[in-house]
């Protein structure tokens, strides 16, 4: 009898350890994949050919609502499509590039991203991206998922050209004639020699990332953003009792709605708090620049901070800006016409168009708007006696793009019927200087 129970307990012990050995392997098999699999995704998103040399090319882009737009032909594509230029972003093709063109993808098995994310698990390689008559190979890029971009359609609905497909040349944005030059000799370049030479380190995929001095006395690391709309921003909320205690007068805080990215369009009525702060003195490498409004984001507490800021489109339409990704460069040439001043003059509040409606997007502490207890996500239901409760359809894009208005930009006040928790209230905002300095 012992001897069978003995033969029996090594035999499931034997057993027991074929199963441990199968699941390791299984485990060891799984996790290699996805090792693999990342590994795999990884290169892909990095990968981008130059099929071509010694050349020199300009194409027209489109420049509106702070976001630069180019047209662009995909594997062989008849007609061109219009992407969003963006060297904070890998290069992302939507669903309806994808659906339209037929083109191949490949999954992240196992991958899972929330409900509101645009960006999909999935990842393919193009055979061929064309800019005017510069051609490139093997691209790597992301999927995304064009109902769930929400108002980011208005602007491209295809995707975005991002940093690896921008490394492989030489390419230069001139903001006031709305040409880019793409090149892969530098030299072939005019305003390099008399412009600003700036160096730059990168983290974030192939992102510049700009050292700027602020008052003489702070440093923030900066990414130049070409998908960014805005001036200049930090998202440093750890260093925003610095700027508080530097000037009370020069800090002016407001609730805004979060900006769209490419992770989905946001709730009408999410908020954060952000400041405007005016400098006294911001240095970035040789440039030097007085009384700058930059914008402060304040995070709620256990916020995962992925940058400390941005360097927009907002701010970089004052140069003739040329970035040389091999020799981690960029060049700015300052515009005779260069205006770095922004809005002083406001209405306390700001709106945008979602769902059919307009909504409160921004107000400002302490204007007449915050007073009268105006807040984000409230619907605005008609602008100086204009009824918009209902935005058709065709008309939302012009909204957003700032091509159809209910005001003038100059208007001294705007009247507003507001419809907030059901209650309906009118409001008259007369426009106050920010800062009376100006």
């Amino acid at each position: 009898m012992f001897k069978i129970k003995r033969m029996f307990k090594i035999k499931w012990v034997k057993i027991m350890g074929i199963t441990l050995m199968v699941i390791v392997i299984s485990l060891g098999s799984l996790f290699g994949y996805a090792y693999l699999k990342i590994t795999q995704l990884k290169n892909t998103l990095k990968t981008c050919e130059l099929t071509q040399s010694d050349f020199i090319h300009e194409i027209d882009f489109d420049y509106s609502s702070g976001i630069i737009v180019v047209q662009a032909r995909i594997n062989g594509s008849q007609k061109t499509y219009p992407f969003i230029l963006d060297t904070g972003a890998i290069t992302v093709i939507s669903q309806r590039m994808i659906d339209e063109l037929n083109i191949e993808t490949n999954t992240m098995a196992g991958m899972k991203v929330n409900n509101g994310e645009a960006l999909k698990p999935s990842f393919l390689t193009l055979d061929s991206l064309e800019l005017g008559a510069v051609e490139f190979s093997r691209i790597g890029a992301m999927v995304m998922d064009n109902e769930k971009l929400g108002r980011l359609n208005c602007i491209s609905s295809y995707g975005i050209i991002g940093c690896n497909v921008l490394k492989s040349t030489v390419f230069q944005l001139n903001y006031q004639t709305q040409r880019m030059s793409i090149t892969d000799d530098i030299d072939k370049l005019h305003h390099v020699n008399d412009a600003c030479e700036l160096s730059y380190q990168t983290s974030i995929q192939e992102t510049p990332e700009i050292m700027v001095t602020i008052d003489s006395d702070h440093q923030e690391i900066l990414l130049l953003d070409t998908g960014h709309s805005g001036f200049l921003s930090i998202d440093s909320s750890q260093n925003l009792e610095h700027y508080r205690e530097s000037d009370a007068s020069r800090i002016k805080r407001f609730q805004c709605q979060q900006s769209i990215t490419i992770h989905g369009d946001l709730d009408v009525k999410s908020k954060i708090s952000k400041y405007h702060y005016q400098t006294n003195h911001l240095g970035m490498g040789p440039i030097e620049l007085s009384n700058l409004i930059i914008d402060i984001t304040e995070h709620e507490e256990g916020f995962t901070q992925m940058r400390n800021g941005l360097i927009g489109n907002k701010f970089l339409e004052n140069f003739i800006m040329t970035l040389d990704y091999q020799n981690h460069l960029i060049y700015l040439k300052k515009h005779p016409i260069a205006d770095f001043s922004r809005k002083q003059s406001i209405l306390g509040l700001g709106y945008t168009v979602k769902d059919n409606g307009i909504y409160v997007q921004t107000v400002y502490e302490n204007s007449e708007a915050s007073e009268a207890g105006i807040d984000i996500g409230d619907q605005i239901v008609s602008i100086n006696g204009v009824d918009v409760s209902f935005i058709p359809e065709e008309e939302v894009c012009d909204i957003f793009l700032g091509e159809k208005t209910f005001k003038k930009s100059d208007d001294d006040t705007i009247t507003l019927e507001v419809l907030s928790h059901g209650n309906k209230s009118l409001h008259v905002l007369s426009r106050f200087k920010l800062y009376k300095i100006f």
